[in-house]
C-alpha cells in the first residue's frame, strides 16, 4: 500500500483537514483504470493520511518535467 499523509503547520491543518477529507471522498466514488482506489482516509489521526494501492509505476519523471 501508498500512505499519502497531510503535512502543513499547525494553523494550516484545521483548513487543509476538510480538503484532504473531500479528496479522499470524492476519490473514494471513482471508478477508472487511471486513478487510483482509496482504502481508507483517517483524518482525526496527527497527521491525517489516506491509504491507496501502491501503484507499480514510476512518476519521478514526470514530476521533473
Amino acid at each position: 500500500v501508498a500512505i499519502k499523509v497531510l503535512v502543513a503547520d499547525d494553523e494550516a491543518v484545521i483548513d487543509w483537514r476538510a480538503r484532504f477529507r473531500r479528496e479522499a471522498r470524492l476519490v473514494q466514488r471513482l471508478i477508472h483504470p487511471n486513478v487510483v482506489r482509496v482504502f481508507d482516509c483517517v483524518i482525526d489521526h496527527d497527521p491525517p493520511y489516506i491509504v491507496m494501492p501502491r501503484t507499480q509505476m514510476n512518476v519521478s519523471p514526470l514530476l521533473r518535467s
